[in-house]
């Protein structure tokens, strides 16, 4: 397990696309998670690197803002992929459900937070793949200030 997102958004994660490069030349066969949430530096071009680590079957983007359904399409390489938490991705859209869908391995995919893609997208990746389960739950993304009682 590899767990870059440990400042949970309190502090940068000091993980770059050449730092996912020279990640993904290691040797880890029993590398299973990769946790990459809330990591701003990497980009489309880091995920290129990310899908060459075949053992991989969680991976979290959480709230990775640099990603977008370019580097969505990478990760239809990573076979053995189960998990896939994308929540937050806010550069991500109805567009990368069509390679989510060629991943017939997947078990999860969480998509809440993702405000570029609809409900009705997730209803119809949700028909698409039976066996998967896919989750759009937007109560951990919407935040609900008092209201101020005082006029």
């Amino acid at each position: 397990m590899l767990f870059f997102s440990d400042g949970h958004a309190i502090e940068e994660a000091k993980i770059t696309d050449r730092g996912l490069l020279v990640l993904s030349k290691l040797h880890l066969p029993e590398l299973h998670l990769l946790d990459l949430g809330y990591c701003q530096t990497i980009t489309d071009r880091g995920l290129i690197h990310v899908s060459r680590m075949k053992t991989v079957k969680r991976l979290s983007l959480r709230a990775s803002q640099g990603i977008s359904d370019s580097g969505i399409h990478h990760l239809r390489k990573m076979t053995g992929l189960r998990q896939l938490d994308l929540r937050g991705c806010g550069g991500i859209s109805n567009k990368c459900l069509a390679d989510l869908r060629t991943m017939k391995n997947l078990q999860e995919i969480q998509l809440g937070g993702c405000e570029n893609i609809t409900m009705a997208a997730v209803r119809e990746l949700q028909a698409q793949m039976p066996g998967t389960k896919v989750e759009k739950d937007e109560t951990e993304w919407s935040y609900h200030l008092p209201q101020d009682s005082e006029p």
